[in-house]
């Protein structure tokens, strides 16, 4: 029998099968030389079945994509956290997570055929959004430069806009003040939870 054929990550199989031990397998085929292919991996065993959606665990980032990240629950357990489902817009997954950090995820969806969560990183208790009040000066980076102002991103997951009403002086062209990647401070004049947005000003500082 393959130590692929054994519930969770098995480093050598003598550590879990013993030589007169009674085992309970499946049998997946018989080979050309008469031998049987066998599994230990018993359905009712999966580790996937002791969880549920909607259920908070932590885990641990094995490899971070373009598109999200590869999060290891258990051995033999893991998912994808598409970066739609980090806090707020992410332009790049390695500015949100790295490889071997522990996050905490929350489940979405468990696809027991294909053995594969779905999971989100946006469990209420670990948004940075909340460390932030009115009042506040912020320091961030400018990431898109529209005709009605700039929107600033303070950090992975918590940004805002800043009009072109709230900029200093009298401005007319926002693109002649402020330009992408510049570094700006503003301050937050007030936060839309509902939408995860700050409203900045940059003449009331």
């Amino acid at each position: 029998m393959h130590k692929s054929k054994i519930w969770g990550y098995v480093v050598d199989a003598r550590d879990i099968i013993h030589i007169g031990q009674e085992l309970e397998v499946i049998i997946l085929g018989v080979k050309p030389d008469g031998n049987l292919e066998l599994s230990l991996r018993l359905p009712e065993e999966d580790p996937l079945l002791q969880y549920e959606i909607d259920d908070k665990v932590k885990g641990v980032v094995l490899n971070v994509q373009e598109h999200g990240a590869l999060i290891e629950i258990e051995p033999d357990v893991r998912g994808l956290v598409h970066k739609s489902k980090m806090w707020g817009y992410v332009a790049h997954v390695e500015d949100v997570v790295q490889h071997g950090e522990e996050v905490t995820v929350r489940i979405l969806s468990i696809d027991l055929e294909k053995r594969r969560l779905e999971l989100s990183m946006q469990v209420p208790e670990h948004d940075q959004l909340q460390y932030y009040q009115a009042g506040d000066i912020v320091e961030g980076t400018v990431t898109e430069v529209v005709d009605f102002g700039a929107f600033i991103e303070v950090e992975p997951g918590v940004s805002g806009l800043v009009y072109k009403a709230d900029m200093p002086c009298h401005v007319t062209d926002v693109r002649r003040v402020l330009s992408k990647g510049g570094k700006v401070e503003a301050l937050i004049i007030r936060i839309d939870w509902g939408k995860r947005h700050l409203s900045l000003s940059m003449k009331d500082l």
